[in-house]
């Protein structure tokens, strides 16, 4: 084998390497157990039919999600950031960090990663949907998507 042939097998690979890489890091994880969401996420059913993102930067970084399924049932829900920086706690039924009556979801671990891969699929693509995303998975295609909207602002 030839320097030159030597030297394309390696770009080749190198290549190959750093395209394998940039998948790994870009896509977008988002695994949760269905058996372990709240039944207020397991009763919607797929497609969704609008998914609205608000993200409250003035009250400390809480996400309102309202969903719409395809059967037209409509669910709310609010996670609340907490003083340590994570969204430990999601309440049922409200959207809005002023609107009173929210019902505290238990084991909220799995709805919370059910909830971001639902805003990763089906949101608006917005700055909150982007700036909810960040929040809750922080991955690097986030703050990719996040750059790009404030460069093209």
């Amino acid at each position: 084998m030839s320097l030159r042939n030597k030297i394309r097998v390696i770009v080749v690979v190198l290549a190959l390497l750093v395209a394998g890489l940039t998948y790994y890091t870009l896509r977008e994880p988002c695994r949760y157990d269905p058996a372990k969401v709240s039944a207020d996420l397991q009763g919607l059913q797929e497609p969704y039919r609008k998914v609205s993102i608000d993200y409250y930067g003035a009250e400390g970084g809480a996400i309102g999600i309202a969903l719409t399924d395809a059967k037209g049932t409509e669910k709310k829900f609010l996670l609340p950031k907490s003083a340590a920086g994570r969204y430990d706690q999601i309440l049922a039924g409200v959207q809005y960090v002023k609107e009173a009556g929210g019902v505290p979801v238990p084991d909220p671990e799995q709805s919370r990663r059910m909830l971001t891969d639902i805003v990763a699929r089906y949101g608006d693509g917005g700055p909150d949907a982007d700036r909810a995303l960040l929040a809750l998975r922080g991955h690097p295609v986030d703050r990719l998507r996040l750059w790009i909207r404030r460069k093209m602002e």
